[in-house]
């Protein structure tokens, strides 16, 4: 018996989404990084709220599919409270109080990626927690560190008072470090990115869509933050933070995009590939200290790749189909047009020409101060998620025997909304990419905070 898809619920969750953005839209907010009181509403985090909302949207619209694992709905509520938390971390400016948030975030991230129980979720939940226990710690220790450098543990404050201070310069640097460690952490950036493939590729697909846009998205804006607040006394210490950006975005690419071609499931390679492609945010964090444009232009682009590429994932689970590689061969020639739509989303995700990524890299080359250097590591951010997508096309289409009309199982209707959502958001972020990549005023305009 077919189900209906609930359009209540799914105009609710539209409504909603609408609501936020009109709110950022109507407040003409500045883009620019924030520098005063404890708590920044200002153009960054407004926009990560923005994309939170249009996760959860989708997210929503995908566990409201037929076919879509029950216990769905609770993991997406989960997850977006704790995307909630972790924009609230990204938006404080004292670093007690973000460290409490991005703990709290980490515990409600765990608990959705167990929705549903079974040993490998429980694992993932139990790792996911771990390493998120273990970034809230770090950046306790960094909060320590500033008190005793500087007396205070605001950023803004602590950053002035460090680099009028050379004598603590190698505390200074300690604890700049320790604090971006667990940043790393929370933006699963090589080598700390343990958790996203297991934690994502384990947890039910509207929540992994709600993880895979919010944990980079807001670890990058604190470490933006961070940044601006510490660029003057990095700058008075003679410290090359933009070629740290660079080394940790490379082996982010390298090392995920490396593993992703080793994997026998779609769903890890999924979620490396979408480790691999929270390298590109980084580049945008070279920009002119303050300038939070290029961030909220890669964070659009982030969220308009990644979003679909779960959204698929989601609709191809939903239809009763395996992930994993040695009974997924030959499934793309019994359901040409899902697995055309599939490999479409990683295509443009990974930078096939026509879609937001590809477009945007020339740019993000040049803001980093040696176009050379970031030119090379976005070829490899790009060659890697290409070939990726060329196994699993392989797998889906050339692999496995030849299925037999009488076995072939016609296409569940339970999962076309999924792939028509799917459809959606893929023409939309290639919109977005031709209309306004080139042209200020253009459709990436309208994204902006008071665009």
């Amino acid at each position: 018996m077919s189900v209906r898809m609930p359009w209540d619920r799914a105009f609710a969750a539209l409504a909603l989404l609408a609501a936020v953005y009109g709110v950022v839209r109507l407040s003409e907010i500045s883009i620019h990084l924030g520098g005063g009181g404890d708590w920044v509403l200002d153009g960054p985090a407004a926009f990560y709220f923005v994309a939170l909302a249009a996760a959860t949207a989708w997210g929503a619209l995908l566990a409201w599919t037929p076919g879509t694992n029950p216990d769905s709905g609770r993991g997406l509520v989960l997850a977006g409270l704790a995307g909630l938390a972790w924009g609230g971390a990204a938006s404080v400016l004292d670093l007690s109080l973000s460290a409490m948030l991005w703990s709290a975030g980490w515990i409600l991230a765990a608990a959705s990626v167990g929705q549903g129980g079974g040993p490998e979720r429980l694992e993932a939940a139990v790792k996911t927690q771990g390493l998120g226990a273990a970034a809230g710690i770090t950046l306790l220790l960094a909060a320590a560190l500033l008190v005793g450098l500087a007396g205070t543990t605001h950023l803004l404050e602590a950053g002035s008072l460090l680099g009028a201070r050379s004598d603590s310069s190698v505390l200074a640097l300690s604890a700049v470090r320790i604090l971006l460690a667990g940043l790393a952490l929370a933006g699963a950036w090589a080598p700390f990115h343990y958790w996203a493939p297991d934690g994502l590729g384990s947890a039910t697909r509207p929540a992994a869509l709600v993880l895979a846009v919010a944990a980079p998205l807001a670890a990058s804006l604190a470490l933006a933050r961070t940044l601006y607040a510490f660029e003057p006394a990095l700058d008075a210490l003679a410290v090359n933070w933009r070629g740290g950006l660079l080394a940790v975005s490379f082996l982010t690419a390298a090392v995920a995009g490396s593993v992703a071609l080793v994997q026998r499931d779609a769903a890890r390679l999924t979620a490396y590939l979408t480790v691999a492609q929270s390298a590109e945010i980084l580049p945008s964090l070279c920009a002119r200290p303050g300038d939070a444009g290029p961030w909220i232009q890669a964070a659009a682009v982030h969220t308009l790749s990644v979003a679909p590429l779960w959204l698929a994932l989601g609709a191809w689970s939903a239809a009763g189909r395996p992930t994993d590689f040695t009974r997924l061969a030959g499934k793309g020639r019994a359901h040409p047009v899902t697995a055309a739509v599939w490999l479409a989303a990683l295509a443009l995700a990974a930078g096939f020409p026509g879609g937001p990524r590809f477009l945007w890299r020339p740019q993000l080359a040049a803001l980093g101060g040696d176009p050379m250097a970031w030119t090379l590591c976005l070829l490899v951010a790009g060659l890697l998620p290409w070939a990726a997508t060329a196994r699993l096309a392989r797998v889906l289409f050339l692999e496995g025997p030849e299925p037999e009309g009488a076995r072939v199982a016609p296409a569940r209707s339970t999962a076309a909304w999924g792939f028509a959502l799917c459809a959606l958001a893929l023409a939309w972020a290639a919109w977005l990419a031709w209309s306004g990549a080139h042209a200020p005023g253009g459709a990436w305009a309208g994204l902006l905070p008071g665009g």
